[in-house]
């Protein structure tokens, strides 16, 4: 009999539930941004807004000879989106004070603190120019180390 695997979908749901919570007044999205809202004032330019991505994780650095413990790195990445750099960066920060050291609360895992993965400092606010006008965004990435209980 195998041990069941840690349910990634819950564990994406209870992020978007925490930025949703966290940032009432913000629009976010999981997976991709669709129909995003613009701006007043008619100039194509389109509200502060997330997206969570969030990638399989994989297995602890912890040393289990056994093979007993289900054990996961598990990481997401917001990317925070808007019409101006200066909505970014103020989403940017937004974002980071709601996930940043929070511990997702899911039942029957124990999740550890959400922090950038090691090494990771950041990238630089990036245009997408695909669109017009230019939307700037920057990609947020955190990691939490989750045990079954």
């Amino acid at each position: 009999m195998t041990a069941a695997a840690i349910d990634r979908k819950t564990l994406a749901d209870t992020v978007e539930a925490r930025l949703r919570n966290q940032l009432p007044n913000v629009v976010g999205y999981q997976g991709e941004a669709v129909n995003v809202p613009h701006t007043q004032g008619g100039d194509g330019r389109v509200v502060p807004y997330w997206v969570l991505h969030v990638v399989p994780g994989g297995p602890t650095d912890q040393q289990d000879l056994g093979d007993t413990v289900v054990d996961l790195d598990w990481g997401f990445q917001i990317t925070c989106a808007g019409g101006t750099v200066d909505d970014v960066q103020a989403l940017m920060s937004d974002v980071d004070a709601a996930v940043f050291r929070w511990r997702p609360i899911v039942t029957g895992l124990v999740c550890g603190p959400c922090k950038p993965p090691f090494g990771f400092t950041g990238v630089p606010i990036q245009m997408d120019r695909s669109v017009t006008p230019h939307r700037p965004f920057v990609p947020l990435q955190y990691v939490t180390r989750i045990t079954k209980s």
